[in-house]
């Protein structure tokens, strides 16, 4: 039998979002920084995707990998900057800072 044609512009019933979805999800995990926010986000967008499509565990393992990867690269950015910013001495400078923006009156 002869296998008929979808037409262009319809999703397929593959599994092709929750693979790449899994795949960017382990490398937003690899890649814990800027680019591991990125990866994950995408991954969590394209097991969405395929989660609408076709529920598979492929989606939710892509799912779940991007979520942890976001997760861990937030992390890993905030105590970044929180290293950077006691490194750089600034960081006794901002309650001192926050108290003078709260007092401070607003003008129009």
């Amino acid at each position: 039998m002869k296998k008929e044609r979808e037409p262009a512009g319809s999703l397929r019933a593959d599994n092709s979002f929750g693979t790449a979805a899994v795949v960017l999800g382990i490398l937003s995990i690899v890649l814990s920084s800027l680019g591991g926010i990125i990866l994950g986000v995408i991954g969590m967008i394209l097991a969405s995707k395929q989660r609408r499509v076709m529920q598979t565990s492929w989606a939710s393992w892509g799912f779940w990998l991007s979520a942890v990867g976001v997760l861990l690269s937030v992390i890993i950015l905030v105590y970044g900057l929180i290293q950077l910013c006691t490194l750089a001495g600034t960081c006794a400078n901002i309650p001192s800072y926050i108290q003078q923006v709260q007092l401070s009156p607003i003008s129009p």
